[in-house]
């Protein structure tokens, strides 16, 4: 049987294994070559990201926005 232990988190009880994984001798190798590579300050590869979270630009002149339209003007 595997140890767990209950973990809290945002109110809600997760259990968590707290095993060390059983590793082949090739993903030990591997595992303790990259941290070797990173602890002597080798560069990581650099990664590419697709950031789409920006808004989207309307070129045309009937642009419409977000929310309750503008109030009218107070007559005076």
């Amino acid at each position: 049987m595997s140890k767990v232990r209950p973990v809290f988190r945002y109110r809600t009880a997760r259990l968590a294994n707290i095993e060390k994984p059983s590793l082949s001798k090739a993903q030990q190798s591997g595992r303790n070559a990259l941290l070797s590579d990173i602890s002597k300050g080798k560069k990581l590869k650099k990664a590419v990201t697709n950031d789409r979270s920006g808004p989207a630009l309307d070129s045309g002149s009937s642009r419409r926005e977000r929310g309750a339209p503008p109030l009218p003007p107070i007559p005076r």
